[in-house]
């Protein structure tokens, strides 16, 4: 793999990991004790943020067809048990339906995509999972949303 689709795959591995955490939905750590700490969260870290009129912030992308076609799939598949990273016959399905011939490093890059969404997607269940991009700051609308929270709280 030569040095320019490294990079790309590096960009979109992080555009990935930034989705599931936006897709994640965050629960509160138990307590020391080991009780559940309140009702557990049902609105991921994106409806949360639509609520409240955020804007997410997403790192650059420098293929958006390609992460058009990571969606398409689904991203993830049906496990036994849990959700699975993309297998290589679902790939190769979508290719064969959609009449797309992909070279053999975009599919690694997709099944790769699938990998590290699911990884980050598992580990951003926990509150206080930093988001994998940031741009430094709070965005004006952060900070109103953060301030009629206080209001509610404090009145």
């Amino acid at each position: 793999m030569g040095k320019v689709q490294a990079r790309l795959c590096r960009e979109l591995i992080l555009y990935a990991r930034q989705l599931a955490w936006l897709y994640a939905v965050p629960q509160l750590p138990p307590r020391p004790n080991g009780e559940k700490q309140g009702e557990p969260n049902k609105l991921s870290r994106f409806d949360a943020m639509k609520r409240d009129k955020i804007n997410p912030r997403m790192p650059p992308n420098p293929m958006p067809h390609f992460i058009e076609w990571f969606t398409d799939i689904g991203m993830v598949e049906s496990g036994g048990m849990a959700a699975a990273p993309l297998g290589w016959t679902t790939i190769a399905n979508w290719q064969q339906g959609m009449a797309v011939t992909l070279e053999p490093w975009e599919v690694k890059l997709l099944r790769d995509l699938s990998i590290a969404y699911l990884a980050q997607k598992s580990n951003s269940e926990l509150t206080t999972d930093a988001p994998p991009w940031g741009v430094p700051g709070v965005t004006q609308s952060e900070r109103a949303a953060d301030e009629a929270a206080l209001e509610d709280v404090l009145g």
